[in-house]
């Protein structure tokens, strides 16, 4: 792995990942000596929760709980969530009960849906069955869409996919179900077991041209990054990444570092179309900084592409 660098923040957002991906490794450990074991899943979700709340502006609380659709509404149902961000300085809190994660963020809360500005589902591990539990209960509050307040949205967090699932093509097409559930715009896959260096981002791509619709084919559904080709900058200034593996093929982020040079980093895509929208799942080193980028971006209420900031960028080579 070649000596990364980057932009203001990197190293911030690394640590951070690095030290969730430790804490989850240290309770895993700890479940699978106790007698009752509990799920992979609740421990990331605590680990998350924690981070999340340290990372938002102190006007975001982060909590477990409860969605409450209307108040005024006496034949209300309960939807449970992993993750619920809300407006703190507005949104009353319904009841509090405790919860096996003790920390104040996993304490369950019961909000009013027009005070969440998002919710997440987490899963330890990424499977067929995990995806669908996920979007399923993302979907739960389809119903009752227009209580959310405008900035709202959706995403899912899993923790790692494990090698000998990297041929995994039905994995995009069950992700591709997100599209299916309101507000859904980020989405994250922490480690692969392949290359512990690179993060998964999940997005879904509309308007695509119909030549580039292709769906299952022979390439991995992920790739570790020494399997990709050299970057190379050619005679006139311009990158290309040198490949001749056409299963293993990379594409380049490239971000002038205002000196005239640039900070190169190479990223891993695979697509599932679906009519004229499609999932997107891509790797790279820092698609963890992306992640928490985006999500502030969406809680402000902004749909900027990510790629237009370079804070916390991350790069292995510049030219």
């Amino acid at each position: 792995m070649p000596e990364i660098t980057g932009m203001f923040g990197w190293k911030q957002f690394d640590r951070n990942r690095k030290d969730i991906l430790a804490e989850f490794d240290r309770a895993i450990e700890l479940i699978e000596d106790r007698p009752v074991k509990t799920e992979h899943g609740d421990a990331l979700e605590a680990i998350v929760r924690k981070w999340l709340q340290e990372f938002l502006p102190e006007k975001y609380a982060v909590t477990s709980g409860f969605v409450i659709p209307n108040i005024y509404n006496p034949g209300m149902k309960l939807y449970h969530s992993d993750i619920i961000i809300y407006n703190r300085l507005e949104a009353p809190v319904l009841w509090t009960q405790d919860n096996a994660d003790q920390s104040e963020q996993g304490k369950y809360r019961a909000i009013p849906a027009k005070h969440i500005v998002a919710l997440y589902e987490v899963k330890a591990q990424i499977t067929e069955r995990s995806i669908g539990d996920a979007i399923d209960k993302l979907c739960e509050i389809n119903d009752f869409s227009s209580e959310f307040p405008s900035n709202f949205h959706s995403g899912i967090i899993f923790g790692y996919l494990k090698y000998e699932n990297r041929y995994k093509h039905k994995f995009l097409e069950k992700l591709a179900g997100t599209n299916n559930a309101f507000g859904f715009k980020n989405g994250m896959i922490l480690r692969y077991e392949g290359d512990e260096s690179i993060c998964g981002h999940i997005s879904i791509r509309r308007d695509i041209p119909e030549d580039s619709r292709t769906n299952y084919s022979t390439r991995p559904i992920v790739c570790p990054m020494n399997e990709l080709g050299e970057i190379m900058q050619n005679e006139d200034g311009s990158v290309t990444i040198q490949n001749t593996d056409e299963n293993k093929i990379a594409s380049a982020s490239i971000v002038s570092l205002g000196d005239g040079g640039y900070g190169v980093t190479r990223n891993y895509s695979r697509f599932f179309n679906v009519d004229d929208y499609g999932l997107n799942l891509t790797w790279t080193i820092d698609n963890f900084s992306e992640f928490a980028i985006k999500l502030l971006i969406n809680l402000d209420g902004n749909d900027q592409p990510v790629q237009n900031f370079s804070f916390g960028k991350m790069f292995e080579k510049t030219v």
